[in-house]
């Protein structure tokens, strides 16, 4: 059974948010614990942490606007053909 592309389209984004927010989420707690360590070297591990989340963040926005533009072409059903 084939899906409609608004249902494909929902599902994109509802895992990219759910993604985002998650990680985001870690984002807040490290930056929390930074504020009340007084370990530089703590504090720069969790900074490390947090720009490999941000990282996480960008990616998975990148690969939303991706599927999403493959499901606007129609090119997410093309591999079927093969």
């Amino acid at each position: 059974m084939m899906q409609s592309d608004s249902k494909k389209r929902r599902g994109a984004i509802i895992s990219a948010v759910v993604i985002t927010l998650l990680v985001s989420l870690f984002m807040g707690f490290f930056m929390f614990i930074i504020l009340l360590a007084r370990n530089w070297v703590v504090s720069s591990i969790l900074l490390l942490y947090i720009i490999m989340e941000a990282a996480v963040i960008i990616g998975v926005l990148m690969a939303l606007h991706q599927r999403l533009n493959e499901i606007k072409k129609g090119e997410d059903n093309a591999s079927r053909k093969y």
